[in-house]
């Protein structure tokens, strides 16, 4: 379903109730917040990018450590795993919590070369052990975010059977903006078991990808 033919629907939907004066930018911002609401939620995009090492390692001298991700990678949610190339390895997450109570100093430190270190989804972190460990770049695999519908023949990444959640999300938005909350209600009511379903489907088939599928 591309932006345009979501926007018939949900105009249809609207005219249905007497509701004939949202303009053009106002359905597709209410679409565009509803997909990215459905996207981070359900988790339903995966992607993967490769990093040259020294974009992961702590920095020395105990300054901050941290990698922001999400300024390096503009759609990125959160991580999914870490690939060493040279290894064909994936690597473990640790929390940062952990390496504190066992060393303060971690960045400095020779740790494990199969460790990596997160600090909440957007934080990541390697030891300085990594400096000496191959010469190709890590594969980050991680949840995405919704990409942005510029023109109106952009597509939606989402299941086919599950992309009338714009059209529930969008209806019941603008119905709110106008202040008829019960008519609201009646979409919402739809939409929301209908997210938790999609999201349930989502995480089943990631397992099942991560099960039978090798790097």
């Amino acid at each position: 379903m591309t932006r345009a033919e979501a926007s018939k629907k949900i105009r249809n939907n609207l005219n249905d109730l007497g509701i004939t004066y949202y303009t053009d930018k106002d359905i597709n911002e209410s679409i565009q917040d509803a997909y990215d609401e459905i996207v981070v939620y359900s988790e339903c995009i995966e992607k993967w990018i490769d990093l040259p090492v020294n974009t992961l390692i702590a920095t020395e001298g105990g300054a901050n450590p941290w990698v922001h991700i999400s300024r390096i990678i503009a759609d990125y949610y959160r991580p999914i795993a870490l690939l060493n190339q040279t290894t064909r390895l994936f690597l473990s997450p640790l929390m940062d919590r952990e390496q504190d109570d066992y060393r303060w100093d971690w960045q400095l430190g020779n740790g494990s070369v199969g460790d990596f270190i997160i600090n909440g989804p957007e934080w990541l972190a390697l030891p300085n052990s990594y400096t000496n460990v191959g010469n190709k770049p890590l594969r980050l695999f991680y949840k995405a975010k919704a990409p942005k519908m510029l023109v109106d023949t952009d597509f939606f990444r989402i299941l086919e059977g599950f992309q009338i959640l714009i059209e529930h999300y969008c209806t019941a938005d603008l119905l709110e903006q106008n202040q008829e909350f019960s008519k609201a209600t009646g979409y919402w009511n739809q939409y929301e078991p209908k997210l938790e379903e999609y999201r349930n489907k989502i995480q089943l088939l990631s397992k099942s990808d991560r099960v039978f599928n090798r790097p």
